[in-house]
């Protein structure tokens, strides 16, 4: 039997940018967790921004309970809405933003899930 403190938890967090962006995205510690098994997020900003979160599984320079937000611009957005009233969005992204890009002010939205 699994112990259970192996159960996934989940932990929601709100997280600034930073006011240098490095190249390869910015590393949010999640300290609540020893080891995150999986991460979503999102953008929550008004900007032209999408977001990739890294998992230590895809990134062996993070420690277990670390993330790494890769920060892309947004070129568009277009939503289709069918017969049925059921909605698909698609968001087409381009390349990282620049070394150096203060994004202080931009909130970014992360769902970690681990134990």
């Amino acid at each position: 039997m699994r112990p259970l403190s192996k159960f996934l938890q989940h932990v929601p967090k709100v997280v600034n940018g930073p006011s240098s962006y490095p190249t390869g995205g910015f590393v949010v510690d999640v300290g609540e967790l020893t080891v995150i098994e999986k991460a979503t997020g999102r953008y929550i900003g008004d900007g032209d921004y999408a977001i990739r979160i890294i998992t230590p599984a895809q990134d062996d320079t993070l420690k277990p309970n670390q993330l790494r937000v890769k920060v892309l611009t947004k070129l568009s957005v277009s939503y289709t809405i069918n017969e049925a009233g059921t909605a698909t969005v698609d968001v087409v992204v381009g390349e990282e933003v620049a070394n150096g890009t203060d994004l202080s002010s931009e909130q970014f939205e992360i769902e970690a899930y681990g134990y």
